[in-house]
């Protein structure tokens, strides 16, 4: 497991790691250090399982899942922006707001989830 925002520092684990062993990269908890949806669409990053956490506090509760999936991701700073990400990301959608896709025509954005999510 890797907190790190890099999520290269998890290459160095690699040799460690078992036949049944999967990586894993936290992408929120730790505001723009992180960048959820690049890493998502980096193809060497697809073997890795991937989590966040926010620490408690009054700010700390995301909002309503609807707020991350009708706004664009630039819309977001920090942990909501990374947020966001994954939850287009675990829900199959593509990082592309609606509204710039439906403007740039029929080129598909969507992430492949790999295997176990």
């Amino acid at each position: 497991m890797n907190e790190a925002p890099d999520p290269k520092a998890l290459e160095a684990t690699k040799k460690m790691a078992g036949p049944r062993t999967r990586l894993v990269q936290c992408l929120v908890g730790w505001g723009d250090q992180h960048d959820a949806r690049k890493v998502l669409l980096d193809p060497a990053s697809r073997h890795l399982g991937v989590y966040g956490f926010a620490k408690p506090g009054p700010d700390s509760f995301p909002g309503p899942i609807e707020r991350y999936l009708s706004e664009p991701i630039e819309s977001f700073q920090g942990n909501d922006r990374n947020i966001a990400a994954l939850a287009r990301f675990f829900n199959g959608l593509p990082f592309e707001h609606r509204r710039e896709a439906a403007a740039r025509g029929p080129v598909s954005t969507e992430v492949s989830r790999p295997p176990g999510f």
